[in-house]
């Protein structure tokens, strides 16, 4: 999404009724660039991590509880 209110919206229905959830948006080596502009608007830097599709496809990553 372009638009922090939408992005904002979506992601949030991994969580519901005050649980934790994790959310996982995919984008394109052209994406990347502006949805890190997001996150950064956002203040959430901390929270994400970067994965290479290879790493996503082989199972050689792990989701970090603590993010």
């Amino acid at each position: 999404p372009t638009h922090i209110e939408t992005y904002i919206h979506r992601t949030g229905r991994t969580a519901r009724a005050g649980t934790i959830g994790t959310a996982i948006t995919l984008c394109s080596a052209q994406q990347l660039q502006p949805f890190d502009r997001l996150i950064n608007e956002l203040n959430m830097g901390k929270h994400v991590r970067h994965y290479q599709a290879t790493e996503i496809l082989h199972g050689s990553f792990t989701l970090d509880s603590e993010i």
